[in-house]
């Protein structure tokens, strides 16, 4: 059962001319839109923009920035984020700080809520909230919905920001689906290839300043032109050495397929998709891809368009979360670790294909079937 939360109230009194802090997803064309929104609608109102993740490091990487901060009688708007119970102690350290210094929280996510301990920690301290799986809404667009409507800043920029983040967020497909990917793969550079958790921000802030500034021709920007052509760069090796690992499975009638990354790691979608291509390459049709990130720690999920698998239910299995057709989770330690000794790899991606197929066949259903417990 789908849980979700919905608490709001007026925009304009909540707001008063406060200071602003953004925070919001660093992974994706979303959280840089969301991002981009908020510069547009607050201009110097907004003191401070803060990039995290769903992941528990990047979380803590968060919170210590929002200390330095120590933001007072301020508006802190967390969009396009989530997290499970392993993180419920880091947001409500967060949560009290934020709430001891008299400020404001906004929370706009379209996430699927990890749990009721999650659910009741947001109700307990955000102001304003929007949250729980939606089917209609990516995170930009619930910004500019429930921030840029009501304050009267929802201008045709603002409608670009989101129009983009929501064709991003949905896998939809237009005539800018190039600029796009150009987009995601400046992006995934700045998180993916930085020395550390300061120059991600340094990074992805200059991309969404760029976007915000002209959302109709952000890839003339010199700083995402160069980011993009690094990732693509770098892409070509990564892409070599998935082929070299990659696993076919099949669980109840579907067909997933398995890749690993050892040396560095793939966008997400980039990583995925080059996975059903794989699969396609070698005559079977996947109806879900497993995109492995060592060196990240972490296992992404994407389900074909036409399969009815929902993969919340698997990564919630290993502790994470998203959406049906997308969501990623933590590798448990032990796996890692055997995946991370150069002299065990091989054994280890087996004993990773069977720990996933002894925890997610309970939960699959036969073909042309949805998943269990949905």
């Amino acid at each position: 059962m789908e849980i979700s939360v919905s608490k709001t109230t007026d925009m304009k009194g909540l707001l008063n001319n406060r200071n602003v802090i953004a925070v919001t997803h660093l992974k994706d064309i979303d959280g840089i839109a969301s991002a981009a929104i908020a510069m547009d609608v607050f201009g110097e109102r907004l003191s401070g923009v803060v990039f995290s993740d769903f992941e528990v490091d990047a979380i803590k990487e968060t919170n210590q920035i929002l200390n330095k901060l120590n933001p007072e009688n301020s508006v802190v708007i967390f969009a396009d984020l989530n997290f499970n119970d392993n993180a419920i102690e880091l947001y409500e350290g967060t949560f009290k700080m934020l709430k001891a210094n008299r400020n404001i929280i906004i929370w706009l996510d379209h996430h699927t809520i990890a749990s009721k301990n999650v659910k009741e920690l947001i109700e307990k301290y955000a102001d304003y909230i929007i949250a729980g799986e939606n089917k209609n809404y990516c995170g930009a667009e619930l910004v500019a919905e429930h921030i840029a409507k009501p304050l009267g800043k929802y201008d045709e920029k603002v409608a670009q920001l989101a129009k983009i983040a929501h064709t991003s967020d949905f896998a939809l497909h237009d005539k800018d689906d190039e600029k796009r990917k150009k987009l995601s793969y400046a992006i995934a550079s700045c998180y993916l290839y930085a020395k550390d958790f300061r120059e991600v921000q340094a990074g992805l802030l200059k991309i969404a300043k760029a976007v915000a500034k002209d959302p109709n021709n952000y890839d003339n920007d010199e700083f995402i032109k160069e980011r993009a052509t690094s990732y693509e760069e770098k892409q070509r090796p990564l892409k070599e050495e998935l082929g070299k690992n990659v696993h076919v499975i099949n669980l109840n009638g579907h067909t997933i397929v398995i890749g690993f990354n050892f040396s560095g790691s793939l966008q997400t979608n980039d990583g995925c998709n080059h996975l059903f291509s794989l699969a396609a390459a070698s005559g079977k049709k996947a109806d879900m891809a497993l995109y492995i990130k060592v060196d990240r720690g972490t296992g992404h999920i994407r389900v074909a368009d036409d399969s009815n698998i929902n993969s919340v239910l698997l990564a919630q299995i290993f502790g994470g979360n998203g959406h049906p057709k997308a969501s990623g989770f933590t590798i448990p330690e032990d796996l890692l670790n055997e995946l991370r000794n150069p002299n065990m790899r091989k054994e280890a991606e087996q004993s990773s294909i069977k720990r996933i197929e002894e925890k997610w066949k309970p939960l699959l259903a036969k073909k042309d079937k949805t998943v269990v417990n949905s």
